[in-house]
């Protein structure tokens, strides 16, 4: 894993070779000036990276119901991410690790660490790497004193080392990682904190037993338990996750100064395709035409995307792109639709209807809603008579269509492409490149159609 043969260089990273022996990274890391070695190995993290780290939750493919299937679970993304440079635990050494721990350290983004909070199982346990390397001098004497002691010693250290592999290094660090010959990334062991305690203690290791249980308790935090889903009840509540196709009508997008007013209200409608799930907060909005006014040519297809508290709109070409929504941004922020939307809607009772797309014709129950902050604002929700939607709106009154006022709005929900769909390991929730490297932001205007929570 270490080996200090001289290989052939890959790549060149600010005037370094990137496939120097790792103890000499190790010492660059840690004494070279910045200019020497730091700018070429990326630190800085991407949106996507503190997007993450802000998540408290893991998604339902990085869950398991016990420690065995969690490390089972969570061993399958490891060698998904890293192919060939992932190995087995048993394979390194406890000082093969101690020098993997203090790279680590040395790459790892302090904008992603320091947004987890003490008590969250992925924050650091070292503010400095001086602490880190004085643990493992004293890890390494003990092993050496009670050779007993190596593999639950080693076992930890892998833990720790897959935990900040993914949880302290950016997206950019670990490119840069995977450049470096023999780079690797431990699996986790096949024995838990609780395995791993007993022996220890048993050997009368009770020091390093606390330890070892302290490291992998971020096991807890991909248990199934803690993640709410499964609870769908039924319509007219939308399951966990869906796709669906729709026909949209009236101007897209909307909301920002200087956007498009009006748009068509007749005839088949443009088309949308939707990837929402409830279990993750996202929601990614796929509309063929838009009449956009930030890049690109107006008339050419966009993508909307919400994930939490962030969104951004983009060309489906991806040559463009805007931040519609952020936590830092003065503007309210903008959220993908929950579930159970429809509870805060006025139930109207049931209505004739007949779609301008063709995709409905019949009955339809009537949900409505209006704004307080804004007069004559209006939002609406059809559903056929077994609570499956059929239409959503906005506008400045409801019927008849494009009535005056504000911008008027709405999509028809084409029913037979409503599917009940895992996106569990979708990229559907990922932003482009073109989003992360942009400050252009086009945001909700006026503000007065934010909630009190700048919603």
């Amino acid at each position: 894993v270490c080996s200090q043969a001289a290989p052939k260089p890959r790549r060149n990273t600010a005037g370094t070779i990137a496939t120097m022996g790792r103890s000499t990274i190790l010492a660059a890391l840690l004494f070279a000036p910045a200019s020497a070695f730091l700018d070429g190995m990326q630190t800085t993290p991407l949106l996507n990276d503190v997007m993450r780290a802000k998540t408290t939750k893991p998604r339902p493919h990085l869950t398991g119901k016990d420690s065995e299937s969690i490390r089972t679970t969570l061993n399958e993304q490891i060698r998904k991410a890293n192919g060939g440079a992932a190995k087995e635990c048993r394979d390194y050494t406890v000082a093969q690790l101690n020098e993997m721990l203090e790279t680590f350290h040395a790459m790892r983004s302090e904008e992603v660490v320091s947004v987890y909070d003490k008590e969250d199982g992925r924050a650091a346990r070292h503010l400095t790497v001086d602490t880190l390397v004085e643990e493992n001098r004293l890890d390494a004497a003990y092993v050496a004193d009670h050779p007993e002691s190596h593999d639950a010693v080693r076992d930890s250290k892998c833990f720790e080392a897959a935990m900040q592999w993914v949880h302290h290094l950016s997206e950019s660090a670990r490119s840069e990682w995977h450049a470096l010959t023999d780079a690797t990334v431990p699996l986790l062991p096949n024995r838990g904190g609780a395995e791993m305690s007993a022996d220890l203690r048993a050997n009368g290791h009770d020091a390093l037993a606390d330890k070892s249980e302290e490291v992998v308790s971020c096991q807890t935090g991909h248990n199934a338990e803690a993640f709410e889903a499964g609870n769908w009840e039924g319509y007219p509540d939308w399951p966990d996750e869906i796709t669906y196709k729709a026909k949209g009508y009236g101007p897209y997008p909307f909301w920002y100064a200087g956007s498009a007013a009006s748009g068509d209200l007749t005839g088949a409608g443009a088309d949308i395709t939707t990837y929402w799930s409830g279990v993750q907060n996202s929601e990614r909005l796929e509309h063929s035409t838009c009449t956009q006014s930030i890049g690109g040519t107006s008339g050419d297809a966009c993508t909307h995307l919400f994930v939490d508290k962030w969104a951004a709109l983009f060309g489906a070409d991806e040559s463009w792109c805007c931040w519609s929504s952020t936590p830092n941004l003065p503007n309210c922020w903008m959220s993908t639709v929950k579930r159970g939307f429809q509870d805060l809607f006025t139930y109207n009772g049931i209505s004739d209807y007949t779609s301008e797309s063709g995709l409905y014709s019949g009955q339809v129950k009537n949900y409505t809603m209006t704004l307080t902050s804004v007069p004559n604002f209006w939002f609406w929700y059809y559903t056929d008579l077994d609570d499956k939607p059929v239409e959503q709106g906005e506008g400045s009154c409801v019927m008849p269509r494009g009535c005056g006022g504000v911008k008027y709005m709405f999509h028809q929900y084409n029913q037979s492409a409503f599917e009940i769909t895992d996106l569990t390991d979708t990229d559907k929730f990922t932003f482009p490149d073109v989003c992360l490297n942009t400050q252009e932001t086009c945001t909700v205007s006026p503000t007065s159609l934010c909630d009190a929570d700048g919603r």
